[in-house]
């Protein structure tokens, strides 16, 4: 009789690409400030990645990101913080993450970032107003 040789299946198999959907929500914490939430989940409906929760401000008819946090690939998936440098040098600015909550879930630090834009923005609405040499009462 002839043995018949088993076939060993693979243990490890890759991991499926699961596509993920962004969802963004609006959060107005008075009519020239808001808080934009976007993030990425799966299919299941979990939270993972945070691309961006901002805070902007409404500045000559036009929103303005003043801080933001994200924890994309290019910063080793850890949440951390921007700050925009100017209103007039939009395009610059400082990333940070001391003081920045690093472990936890998605789901977690998303509320993290969120709790803290919503506790600080008048803290950080003012420092960018006075680096960009704005008055704070004439918008």
């Amino acid at each position: 009789m002839k043995k018949i040789k088993r076939i060993k299946k693979n243990k490890y198999k890759p991991k499926k690409e699961i596509p993920l959907v962004k969802k963004q929500h609006d959060l107005y914490l008075t009519p020239t400030d808001r808080v934009v939430n976007t993030y990425m989940i799966d299919s299941r409906k979990i939270k993972r990645e945070i691309t961006s929760v901002s805070c902007e401000c409404l500045i000559k008819g036009e929103w303005v990101t003043i801080v933001y946090y994200d924890n994309d690939e290019s910063h080793n998936d850890r949440l951390h913080v921007h700050f925009k440098v100017s209103y007039k040098n939009q395009e610059y600015e400082t990333p940070q993450s001391k003081n920045v909550r690093q472990k936890g879930t998605v789901r977690r630090l998303n509320t993290w970032a969120v709790e803290d834009l919503k506790d600080n923005y008048i803290i950080y609405k003012r420092k960018f107003f006075k680096r960009s040499n704005l008055n704070e009462l004439d918008y």
